[in-house]
This record gives C-alpha cells, sequence and structure tokens, in this order.
C-alpha cells in the first residue's frame, strides 16, 4: 500500500479538521485541503463513545460582577480564594435587607443557571431566574449542600461539592427568563440580613437540563464545542473517525430530552411517573429522564405523502421493550407501531399502517442505550400528528427524541423549546487541476452511507456540470460509477446494491480503459468507451448532491484519494479489499 500512497496525488484521511476546513494528508504544501460550511451548530459521536453537542454560556462576563451585573442593596468585591486555587472569586455584600446581583437577559425555553458558591459571614445562597409565572429560585445551605425553599417553576435543583467549602449549584427550568440572579441570604428563605457576604465565581447559562463545564465568556456570549462550519469527525462506526456529511435535516420536536407538558412539549399519561436527571445519558452526563409506568405523547402534524422518521435512544432498568407509535388523530385512528425488545436486541413492527409504509430499525450505541426509530409515509388523505413513547414491563430511561421529514434517521438534534434545523454540510476544493488526471486517473473512496430512496453523488470532480468523474449511491443501494463529457453521461458502470456498509470503492478512469472495483472486486468487464474531456476538471467534492440530484444524503467517508494514472486492475484489487 507503501507504493500506493507515494502514487497518490491528494489522500485525505479525516483526523484533523479545523473551523471550515478538513485537512488532507497530501499534498503537504496544504493545497489539497478542503473547505467545509455547515451554517449551524450540529452533534456527533466522540473518541470516547458520547454524544457532542455545541456548548455554550449565555451570560455576559461570566465572571465579572462588576460589570453588565448589577448590585441592588449589596456589592461585590473581587481577588477573593476561588475554588480552582485562583484569585477570581467575589465576595457578594448585602449592603441592605435583600440585597443581590443580576445581569438582565432575555432567553427562553430549557435552562440551566449555575454557579460556585461558598459560605462566608452568611451561610445561604438563593439562585434565582426571573421570569413569569411560577417563581423559578432555589436556596442553598452552604454548609452542607442542601436544599431548601424552592420556587413551583423549577425542573430540578441541585448541589455538587467542588471541595474546600465550594458547591456548584444548578437550577433547572423551562420559561422565558429576564434575568439571573443571586443573593447572600441569612437562612433558607430569609432575605432579612444587610450586613453579611458569601463567596461566588463562574456563573453560567444554558440550554439543556444540566450545567457542563464551565466556559468564560466576556462581552458576548460564548459557544463551543459542534458550532457553526466545525466539521464532525463521528466515532459511531469504529475506533477510526469518518467526516459525517448530512443534508438539510429539522427536529420537529419542540423538546427533544424535557418530557414534560408546556407549550409544545409532551403529554404523560397513565399516571407516568417522570424523574429528570436521573442517569448518564450518551452525552456522558447525568441528564437522562427515567419514565415509571405510563407513558408520553406529543402532537406534531405531518405533510401528506411525505416520508418520517421518528427515534429515541432508550435503555432498560426492569422495562421488557419500548413502543413507538404515531396515528391520526381524527377517526379512525389509524397509524403504525413498533416494539424493541431489550433481552433479544429486536425491533418488529406492531401494528401496520393503511398504505403498509411502516419499518422498525434500531442501532446500538454502547452502555445499554439503544437508538429505536420507527419510519413511516404518510398517506395522502391523513395527518398523522400524534407520537407516542411507552415502556412495558417496568421502567427505563429515554433521551435525545427527534421527528424528522425523511427516510432514514439522521444524527441528534437537540431541542429546548422550538424545532431546530441542522443545514446541509460541504466539503470540497476547487482550483486543483494539478492533482487530477485530465486523461487518465483514479478516485478513491471509502466510507459508508445509507440506502434511502434518494440518489446521491458520494464523490466527484468535476469543471462546473458538464465535465465530470462521479460515484454514486443509487436509491436501490446500488454504486454507480459515471463519466460525464460536455454535459452527457459517456460511461456509466453500476453494481449490486449494497446496505449501510463499509465500501472500498475505485474508480479508474482512461479512454477506452474503464474499471470500477468495490471490496476488492471488480464490477463487470472493463468498459473500452473512448472519450476525451472537453473541459478541464478542476474540483473535488465529498458527500455532493446538489449537482445532479435535489436531495443530498448522508454520508461518512474515512478516506479518499486521486490518482493521476490509471492503476493496474491488481492494484485497484488491492487498494479496494477490506
Amino acid at each position: 500500500m507503501s507504493d500506493l500512497y507515494n502514487k497518490a496525488s491528494l489522500v485525505m484521511t479525516p483526523q484533523l479538521v479545523d473551523t471550515g476546513r478538513v485537512y488532507s494528508i497530501k499534498p503537504e504544501d496544504r493545497k489539497g485541503d478542503f473547505t467545509f460550511t455547515r451554517s449551524s451548530a450540529a452533534t456527533r459521536v466522540n473518541a470516547s463513545g458520547n454524544i457532542e453537542k455545541e456548548t455554550q454560556n449565555l451570560l455576559l462576563q461570566s465572571n465579572q460582577f462588576d460589570t453588565t451585573w448589577t448590585t441592588p442593596s449589596s456589592n461585590v468585591t473581587s481577588g477573593q480564594s476561588g475554588y480552582d486555587g485562583s484569585s477570581d472569586a467575589w465576595s457578594l455584600n448585602t449592603g441592605g435587607v435583600g440585597g443581590y446581583v443580576i445581569q438582565s437577559l432575555s432567553y427562553s425555553g430549557l435552562q440551566t443557571l449555575s454557579v460556585y458558591a461558598k459560605a462566608g459571614s452568611y451561610n445561604f445562597i438563593r439562585v434565582q431566574l426571573i421570569s413569569s409565572g411560577p417563581d423559578r429560585r432555589i436556596d442553598v445551605n452552604l454548609m452542607d449542600g442542601s436544599t431548601g425553599t424552592a420556587g413551583g417553576g423549577n425542573i430540578t435543583a441541585s448541589t455538587t461539592s467542588i471541595g474546600g467549602g465550594w458547591w456548584r449549584i444548578q437550577l433547572v427550568s423551562n420559561a422565558t427568563s429576564s434575568g439571573a440572579r443571586f443573593y447572600a441570604i441569612v437562612a433558607d428563605g430569609d432575605l432579612s440580613g444587610s450586613s453579611g457576604n458569601i463567596y461566588i465565581q463562574d456563573a453560567q447559562l444554558e440550554q439543556g437540563l444540566v450545567a457542563r463545564d464551565y466556559i468564560e465568556t466576556t462581552t458576548a456570549a460564548v459557544e463551543g464545542g459542534i458550532t457553526d462550519n466545525v466539521p464532525r469527525l463521528d466515532y459511531t462506526d469504529s475506533s477510526c473517525p469518518a467526516l459525517l456529511l448530512e443534508p438539510l435535516r429539522t427536529n420537529l420536536l419542540y423538546h427533544s430530552e424535557y418530557f414534560s407538558s408546556g407549550p409544545g412539549g409532551w403529554q404523560p399519561y397513565g399516571g407516568a411517573v417522570l424523574t429528570y436527571n436521573n442517569a448518564i445519558s450518551l452525552e456522558g452526563i447525568t441528564n437522562a429522564m427515567k419514565m415509571t409506568s405510563g407513558g408520553l405523547f406529543a402532537t406534531f402534524p405531518t405533510a401528506a405523502n411525505t416520508d418520517y422518521v421518528f427515534s429515541v435512544f432508550a435503555k432498560t432498568d426492569t422495562a421488557t421493550s419500548i413502543a413507538l407509535n404515531y396515528t391520526d388523530q381524527s377517526g379512525p385512528f389509524r397509524g403504525g407501531g413498533i416494539t424493541y425488545t431489550f433481552a433479544t436486541n429486536s425491533v418488529a413492527v406492531t401494528s401496520q399502517s393503511e398504505n403498509n409504509s411502516v419499518s422498525a430499525d434500531r442501532e446500538d450505541y454502547g452502555n445499554g442505550w439503544i437508538r429505536v426509530m420507527i419510519k413511516f409515509k404518510t398517506n395522502v388523505a391523513k395527518s398523522y400528528n400524534y407520537q407516542q413513547i411507552s415502556f412495558a414491563g417496568g421502567d427505563g430511561w429515554i433521551y435525545g427524541a427527534q421527528y424528522e421529514a425523511g427516510s432514514y434517521a439522521t444524527s441528534y438534534i437537540p431541542t429546548y423549546g422550538s424545532s431546530v434545523t441542522r443545514v446541509d454540510e460541504t466539503n470540497s476544493l476547487t482550483g486543483v487541476s494539478d492533482l487530477i488526471g485530465q486523461t487518465e486517473g483514479v478516485i478513491y473512496w471509502e466510507g459508508s452511507i445509507p440506502t434511502a430512496d434518494q440518489n446521491t453523488n458520494v464523490c466527484q470532480f468535476n469543471n462546473s456540470t458538464t465535465s465530470s468523474v462521479v460515484l454514486e449511491k443509487r436509491s436501490n443501494g446500488k454504486i454507480r460509477a459515471r463519466i460525464w463529457n460536455s454535459g452527457s453521461p459517456v460511461v456509466s458502470i453500476q453494481s449490486n446494491s449494497y446496505g449501510d456498509e463499509n465500501l472500498k470503492i475505485a474508480f479508474a478512469y482512461k479512454s477506452g480503459d474503464v474499471a470500477l472495483y468495490i471490496n476488492g472486486a471488480q464490477i463487470l468487464e472493463t468498459n473500452t468507451t473512448e472519450f476525451t474531456f472537453a473541459q478541464l476538471l478542476s474540483g473535488f467534492q465529498l458527500g455532493v448532491g446538489v449537482l445532479f440530484f435535489a436531495y443530498p444524503n448522508t454520508s461518512k467517508p474515512k478516506q479518499s484519494m486521486l490518482f493521476k494514472t490509471r492503476l493496474s486492475n491488481e492494484e485497484l484489487a488491492a487498494l479496494t479489499t477490506i
């Protein structure tokens, strides 16, 4: 293989990425680096096997309490000994009854407010999110971390010991918030003190059910993780990453992790008991919800004659199975349902739709977590708008519900109070005619792509749409290699069908001597069609679908290579052997 590597003009093995960039390991002058775009956040499965999201701190000057923060009837003093061994903590001193420090803000949806705190001359802190409706606050004893008086609008409130008398306090709420406020108080529920202090440090407001690692901010909110234009090196399938490239998809559910009632939310039924932040989810943090008895339903309308996938990550405690269903709320209430059985790791259709479109799937994410999926196509005259989740035989945990238009499930899209769209991704480079064989060569691609009812270009190099060398995966699972010249296909070779599996594909082109190899085997006989490119080939793209097809598909390239000469059939077999 080292000889083949030396012959290659470009080698892209996704190992190193940066915002807007996927680096190739050859050529070494960086000319072969791909430009990546996705103008939205996304998720991936990282090297630890956890789902990694965009993270954020929505507060400004999160540890500068004398700036965008105001201090009615109080004052703050910097330079105090912090929980992290620094001198970055602050003394919050009451200067009158009910004194506090506050930052005005305007955020809605599922939010977690957190702060590090330690007792001073006062032993209690009140943490509060200002909003309309039920009060959202918690009083905490900083001597032992116990929680006291709580607001009626809290989802959860908890404390974590950091050591040295410091506690991290988090308050979770689903509301439209207008301020984050901290009080130094005398005792639980007692705001009467006027001359005491506590210590605070590193405040954070973020979306979701739990406080994540602290992110420092100055004059603007800060995002981290898989933010806009950050390529995703995904480890779902193996210990080696693949570059995850997906089309535009929307999670139509307003809440993917918060399963209680509310605007656009879920409705528990049948005596369901929901316990939030009860177990470690696929994020590797404690934000999975336990459901005991009953079930949940949400109501989101569907479009007619459209493919949908409804999915959720599930793990059993004592449950034997989990069911997903959808129905039409109008009579005769027809829809479909599936059941996943934990003991046998099997999923089956339990209720078929009128148009016979329901199918079931599951994907193992490790540590007992299974993504369960029901796929269906709506009838022309129906309005399926009722989605349901329920355990049978006991209780279990759920996380990450998703409801998307499409024929297959894509990577998890978190939602915290409204539907969220992950836009499509592109990965391409231009102006590289010297890396592409203009009269002969090889295009090589390794990775996986799901079989769906959409055609997609796996990779190609071209000059506009008139001349190109293209590898496609067809809607029937077949691989097709084509050469276009002056807007017309002059060579087309098609394989048998493949599933969502790892493929090594090499397409060798030379006038009168074209060959396609997949996983070590030649597909049909060598094509002897003669051709000459009318235009210079100068661009290379991975995971594309916009030039010849209306719907791009998901692809996970693990490696791509270009050769400027046509390799021998023996070399093509060696290059593609699994």
